[in-house]
């Protein structure tokens, strides 16, 4: 045996080496596929049976929301949630009791607000609609801009936000967060003199007549 010989005879050992490695990235390649395929696969078909299963979801638990809607209207009415707290007039420094006024608990405010932002994010109707139906469960006005605010609230921290985070991680939509900035912007440019619904204003168009 030469030189030569023993040469050929390594060469030949590595490149079986090579291929023995080429083969076995390859298989390793095929099977990284055929598992992304099969997972891509089940997220289709998940997909597409949570897409079909979702309206006779959505029906029950809309049901099942106005069915707990109108037994809390009954068990447990807005006013209930309302109790009389005093209130004072300065009077030269001195603080003289001026009468009782009626003002909701805090937690009163939070749930009825809480139960507005879902109602209004969850139902098919509307959201007027559901609105209008708040005011006739609290009559006063003034506890109506309590709930008002404590449902913009929750949808502000409990839906948009959660559904800003859902659109950028798995939408991958990054811009979603600066049209609403947009749309601020646009909303506070708009002047509402020039869309033709200013207040009228009486023969000296100084003060406006109500």
């Amino acid at each position: 045996m030469n030189a030569n010989d023993g040469g050929d005879e390594l060469v030949a050992k590595a490149m079986k080496i090579v291929d023995q490695s080429i083969e076995a990235q390859h298989r390793a390649d095929l099977e990284l596929i055929e598992s992304g395929a099969a997972a891509a696969r089940k997220l289709l078909a998940d997909l597409e049976r949570a897409r079909d299963e979702q309206p006779a979801i959505l029906a029950k638990m809309r049901d099942e929301a106005e069915e707990e809607r109108d037994r809390c209207r009954v068990e447990e009415p807005w006013l209930d949630t309302v109790g009389a707290i005093p209130s004072y007039v300065d009077n030269d420094g001195v603080a003289e009791l001026h009468g009782m006024m009626s003002m909701p608990s805090i937690a009163g405010k939070e749930v009825w607000g809480c139960r507005l932002a879902f109602d209004v994010a969850s139902s098919a109707r509307p959201a007027n609609d559901v609105v209008c139906e708040y005011f006739s469960d609290i009559a006063d006005t003034d506890h109506l801009m309590l709930v008002f605010a404590a449902a913009i609230d929750t949808l502000a921290d409990h839906v948009i936000k959660p559904l800003l985070d859902s659109v950028e991680r798995q939408g991958g939509d990054y811009d979603m967060r600066v049209r609403l900035a947009d749309a601020a912007r646009n909303a506070w440019t708009t002047r509402i003199g020039s869309m033709g619904d200013a207040p009228e204003t009486d023969q000296g168009g100084d003060t406006p007549a109500f």
